[in-house]
């Protein structure tokens, strides 16, 4: 940093003079033109004056001067016409910096929307100019700044030097004067206010303005620098009327040669960006900052921390700047200083990576720096002033050549809080590649290392591009902090940077070279805590949007989401507005100074690809059409309304994101879940409050990868689909972690691989679903993995190993209704095993038909307890061999039953093998299982289906028959079968079994199970089934399957509830009911307001009844169906009981009601198999139950007539 020349004596020729000093009252220090027409004075005037001769001082109280202007107007220029906001803003400004306020005259008449014409190129109120090779590198920028209400674009460097070669101002024909004529030429058409420039010294144009005149070189503290003079200077970007070269030299920006100007035009920064990554981290730290700082911890902001040291310290200079900064910041400021003084030698403290550590540490939003300074360094301390054992802050730990080690500025981890740094120091961000004498060696100069390095530091960097004065560089950080607390437009960190430069006096020709921004000059800088915005309505009207945001004096902005091409609308300084357009969807953008801005998008469909950021509120559905990709960026926060989705029918590419309720106070169930149709891969997100969190349906596909799933009524739905969810942490849903329904009818496998789950209540839920299921810990479940229905996973396989760590649950395996998990094996081929589950209630519970294949596993004892195994009705369970330690320490000691079957595989398939060769007709039905389920693997696809189908059609009364066709079902979904095998295969087979005249249990199974190739069929199957095999078993399992139908196909929570009523009432301790009110618990409560809507209307509550009273049936006699409406007192059980006329029951209803109110339901003349019955005389007995007990309160009959 450049100090002053050494003390004077004092000169005789002045102290002995009689004139005196100084010689005028009154002196014009510089005039300028702010906003191209507005000539702007200033004068000293000086109401003292000294006569050293006389030794006198004389104070003027009244002094009259007239200042007199010629005529003419050279220098100024003139804005055609611009938009009323920004008519309003230069003048406030204007008003801001002269002692006449009172004559500037008011601007024009407030506009919504201005669009300024064009060049030969678009002129933009925002622009943002940068080579070819950037541009999309910027389209992130520009859309946010868009969404904002700001006419943005970008313009190429290649096509402005392809339509502009000269400065006509100055004269000066280059790179650097065709981006001045074109930004002149946007400013006079009314358009360009702010303007961005992209590249580092390798791609864009730098001018250099001379800090005095007729040299580049200047002497810095007794050393010549060649270059010293010669200052990257924006501020020739910013004055598009000054002429810069008046003289015609090299030496462009003359203090006294040429004649530059002071006050800005426009506003403009420069980001020393040299990639796309550079600019990447940068764009994410602007967004940050400016949509979400801290991510809900923004309290930071208002930190300010400042370091100073040497001569800075000793006048006090960060405490003077202090004192004028905005008062949160000015409240919240701490001053590191050297210790134990400005000038000791040695000095002890602070070190550099001392104040990085305090930085990351506390958190802070604004950060200054008053220490001596090269391009790479800024001093913490040194020894004397400024001498030796510089203890200094660097771009990078590795620029430190020295032992200290944490000083780099890429030791920062303020990731989730940007901050502005603001230097006084000498060179930290020139944007050439200055190097005195190759002192430095460098990539990053310490402005771009805090701004494009790394992802921490901050969006903005204020600093010198050559030196700073040690007399003078604070005074001008004092006029930045008085203008940025002032307010309003000057809360925009470009124009107090530049209206600084026009307040500030000393030194002004060469700090407003020299003094720079690196970042955003349209960015605002935050002087207090951000409020929030908490009472926004948006009203869509079809054809128009209402947005309220709850307070005035907002900006509003809606915008297409193809980056305003279709519709862009900004209300400036409004309260509400209505924006007129059957656009859809829409984003809704609020801002407010010190406000956090309001960030949506409506409802709608997205037809191409797009790419979401940051923070964003979804108003209502939003659909990704299956032409669509949609990109989430990471550490996007996407916030739902009440009862909203999102669905994909083409792609969705999330990384690092967070899906959760825009309620202040979330609860499980606000919004309707992502529902996958087309292809979903999300890693590293989070997915919270959502019913369910995320649904694939049917033939979708994607991958979850070490994501968080929490809070959700499910945290994963797999639905005739066969995703991988993986290293995924899965907690706190209120139902299921994740819910495999009808998996089985997919190809392939879907795959839950290397995840926690627990306290769900159920961890891995399957229906009639056969995953993967691999490297879990699953805990603190009531249900570990609750297998129903044809659900047979593998927890292991082909040579893979289970590695499954299932502890601490009720059930840790439950198999129900021909399922099938197997979890290990000891013979060559399928594996699986080394599962380690222990400290469970139960460890397998196997019911109804099902085959457990548990070998292998740690049980956590060297000898299991056996009644940690239960079997029932028809089931088997086959836990040994087993593991007599943890895993990996195995016992191989084979059992007898093993030892045959094993010898016989003991030799390696390959697919071309005859695998029948080593087939044995004479073993028992189960090994001949076991053997077509190990030659899945091994291509052996016919010959397994060949058993499978001989067993099933010779032994239809074995429950391994049911073991027999969830393995032919398993052959049909693999990836590699056959198509003669395929599911359609299995279905038409499953047909031709279901059509036999045999009213064995086993065929009314097969009925069942073939009913789910044909959705639609489900019902009439169910009730074909129903009393007609002579099983109770199949009665149970035909109402489970009508349960399951109303609640997940149809969402028709009434008839599920009366289903439900029914299973409780004639089966109520099978498991299959159990589960169904399981299933009821955990999702009848998470109805959407339509369901609930719907179910009240269809209750049809009238006033509470005295008595119980059933009424008569209305038409009555009918022909199709006909009414009938009962009155309860209190809460009961309603059993309706219809007989013929010779006593026969033909149909019965069951409801519980939990109020008392008038209800009624509809008979239509159909007996319990839903068929019509014969025209005739039929009683209706109508039994009122108590709630809890079941007794009958009382009972009412009446006589209905049915004609067809």
């Amino acid at each position: 940093m450049k100090t002053n020349v050494p003390f004077a004596e004092p000169n005789p020729d002045i102290y002995d003079n009689a004139e005196p000093f100084p010689q005028k009252l009154i002196r014009v220090l510089h005039h300028d033109w702010f906003d191209g027409d507005k000539h702007i004075v200033t004068m000293a005037v000086n109401p003292v004056r000294y006569y050293p001769k006389e030794n006198k001082i004389i104070l003027y109280t009244d002094i009259q001067y007239e200042l007199v202007f010629s005529s003419g107007s050279k220098g100024a220029i003139q804005v055609q016409s611009r938009s009323g906001k920004h008519a309003f803003m230069y003048n406030e400004l204007l008003k801001e910096m002269v002692d006449n306020p009172e004559e500037v005259p008011e601007p024009m008449s407030s506009s919504t929307l201005y669009k300024a014409s064009s060049g030969p190129l678009p002129f933009y109120e925002y622009v943002i100019i940068t080579p070819n090779i950037f541009k999309s590198s910027f389209l992130r920028l520009l859309d946010w700044k868009k969404r904002k209400g700001l006419d943005a674009g970008i313009v190429t460097l290649e096509d402005i030097l392809a339509n502009y070669s000269t400065d006509y101002t100055s004269g000066i024909t280059d790179d650097a004067g065709a981006i001045r004529q074109y930004l002149q030429d946007g400013y006079i058409s009314g358009a360009t206010v702010f303007a961005l420039l992209g590249g580092d010294y390798n791609y864009m144009p730098i001018r250099y303005g001379c800090g005095s005149n007729n040299t580049w070189g200047m002497w810095i503290d007794g050393i010549w620098v060649p270059d010293g003079n010669k200052i990257p200077a924006d501020l020739y970007f910013c004055d598009l009327n000054g002429d810069w070269d008046v003289d015609g030299d090299v030496f462009t920006g003359e203090e006294d040669n040429d004649t530059p100007d002071y006050a800005p035009e426009i506003f403009v920064g420069r980001l020393l960006c040299s990639s796309t990554q550079d600019i990447e981290r940068w764009t994410d730290k602007l967004i940050l900052y400016e949509q979400d700082p801290g991510r809900g911890n923004s309290s930071y902001l208002v930190n300010s921390f400042m370091i100073e040291s040497d001569q800075m310290q000793h006048g006090n200079q960060a405490e003077f700047v202090k004192a004028h900064l905005p008062d949160a910041l000015k409240s919240a400021t701490i001053i590191w200083r050297e210790q134990p003084s400005y000038d000791s030698d040695p000095a002890t403290s602070p070190y550099a990576y001392q104040v990085i550590n305090e930085f990351n540490n506390t958190k802070y939003g604004l950060f200054s720096w008053f220490g001596h300074g090269t391009p790479i360094s800024v001093n913490a301390k040194s020894d004397g002033i400024n001498d030796s054992n510089q203890s200094q802050i660097y771009p990078f730990d590795s620029d430190d050549l020295g032992a200290e080690n944490g000083n780099g500025l890429d030791n920062l981890t303020n990731y989730d809080f940007p901050a502005i740094c603001y230097s006084i120091s000498c060179y930290p961000t020139p944007f050439d590649h200055f190097n005195i004498n190759g002192w430095w060696n460098y990539n990053y100069n310490l402005g771009a290392g805090f701004t494009v390095a790394t992802k921490a530091g901050g969006p903005s960097f204020l600093g010198n591009t050559r030196v700073g004065y040690v007399s003078s560089s604070y005074l001008l950080y004092k006029e930045f902090a008085e203008l940025i607390s002032s307010g309003g437009n000057n809360l925009h960190i470009g124009i107090s940077e530049a209206l600084s430069k026009q307040n500030n006096t000393a030194d002004k020709h060469f700090l407003s070279y020299s003094h720079n921004l690196v970042g955003c000059p349209e960015t605002k800088i935050w002087t207090e805590i951000p409020s929030s915005f908490t009472a926004v309505s948006v009203t869509d009207n079809g054809t128009s949007l209402t947005v309220n945001p709850g307070v005035s004096g907002c900006d509003i902005t809606v915008m297409s989401i193809d980056g305003g091409d279709s519709y862009q609308l900004c209300a400036h300084n409004v309260s509400s507005y209505t924006f007129t357009t059957s656009l859809r969807p829409l984003y809704v953008t609020i801002t407010k100074d010190n406000y956090l801005p309001y960030v949506a998008i409506t409802g709608g469909h997205i037809s191409s690809n797009k790419e979401f950021y940051g923070n964003l509120i979804i108003l209502d559905n939003l659909i990704i059409d299956n032409t669509a990709s949609l990109n989430i960026k990471e550490n996007s926060v996407l916030k739902f309304n009440e009862n909203t989705y999102l669905n994909v029918y083409g792609s969705i590419n999330v990384e690092g994101s967070n899906f959760t309720s825009a309620k202040t106070n979330p609860l499980t169930g606000d919004w309707n879940g992502i529902r996958v149709f087309g292809q979903a891969n999300l890693n590293n997100c989070v997915i919270e409050y959502g019913m369910p969190g995320i649904r694939f349906y049917e033939s979708s596909s994607g991958t979850i990868d070490n994501c968080e799933l929490r809070y959700n009524t499910y945290g994963a739905y797999i639905y005739k689909s066969t995703p991988t969810i993986k290293n995924s942490h899965i907690h706190n849903n209120s139902s299921k972690g994740i819910y495999c329904y009808y998996e089985n009818l997919a190809s392939g496998q879907a795959q839950i691989l290397n995840n926690k789950i627990h306290d769900n209540g159920t961890g891995i839920d399957l229906y009639k679903s056969s995953p993967d299921i691999r490297d879990n810990e699953i805990y603190n479940e009531s249900y570990a993995i609750d297998c129903y229905n044809n659900a047979s996973p593998y927890l292991g396989e082909y040579e893979i190993k289970g590695n499954n760590n299932i502890h601490d649950v009720t059930y840790a395996i439950e198999a129900v209704n021909s399922s099938n998990p197997f979890l290990g094996e000891e013979d060559c081929f399928i594996d699986g095993g080394y599962n380690s589950i222990i400290g469970n209630n139960y460890h397998i519970w196997a019911e109804t038909d099902c085959y457990v294949k548990a070998e292998n596993n740690w049980w956590g004892a060297s000898t299991p307890s056996s009644n940690k195994f239960s079997s029932h009705d028809g089931s088997t369970i086959d836990y040994v061999p087993y593991l007599s330690s943890k895993p990996f320490n195995v016992n191989n000691s084979n059992f007898p039953e093993e030892k045959e079957f094993n010898a016989v595989l003991a030799k390696t398939f390959s697919s071309n093998n005859d695998f029948m060769s080593y087939y044995n007709e004479n073993w028992p039905i189960k090994q001949k299982l076991l053997f077509a389920r190990d030659i899945i693997y091994l291509d052996g696809i016919k010959e397994a289906e060949d058993i499978c189908k001989e067993i099933i059609e010779n032994y239809p009364d074995s429950s391994l028959s049911y073991f027999a066709l969830d393995i032919l079902w398993e052959a049909s979904r693999q990836e590699n079968t056959p198509e003669e095998y395929d599911l359609e295969a299995f279905d038409n087979y499953l047909k031709t079994l279901s059509d036999s005249k045999e009213k064995k249990e086993f065929y009314g199974y097969v009925k069942l199970m073939q009913s789910v190739f044909e959705n639609d069929k489900t019902l009439n199957t169910c009730n074909d089934v129903y009393g007609n095999y002579n099983s109770k078993y199949l009665d149970c399992l035909s109402l489970f399957e009508q349960f399951i139908y109303y609640l997940y196909e149809k969402n028709d929570i009434k008839s599920a509830e009366e289903i439900l009523i029914q299973m409780e009432a004639d089966f109520h301790n099978y498991t299959m009911t159990q589960k169904a009110k399981r299933e009821w618990d955990g999702t009848s409560k998470y109805l959407t307001k339509e369901n609930k809507a719907q179910q009240k209307n269809s209750d049809n509550v009238s006033d509470i009844p005295k008595t119980f009273v059933l009424k008569q049936n209305y038409p009555n006699p009918f022909n199709n169906s006909t009414t009938i409406t009962y009155h309860i007192s209190k809460p009961a059980w309603i059993s309706i009981l219809i007989f013929n006329c010779n006593g026969k029951l033909i149909k019965s209803f069951n409801k519980m009601h939990n109020r008392a109110g008038e209800y009624s339901i509809i008979w239509h003349g159909d007996n319990i198999n839903n068929r019509s019955v014969s025209s005739g005389i039929y009683y209706l007995q109508l039994n009122f139950k108590e709630l809890e007990s079941k007794e009958i309160l009382n009972k009412k009959t009446i006589k209905l007539i049915f004609l067809k």
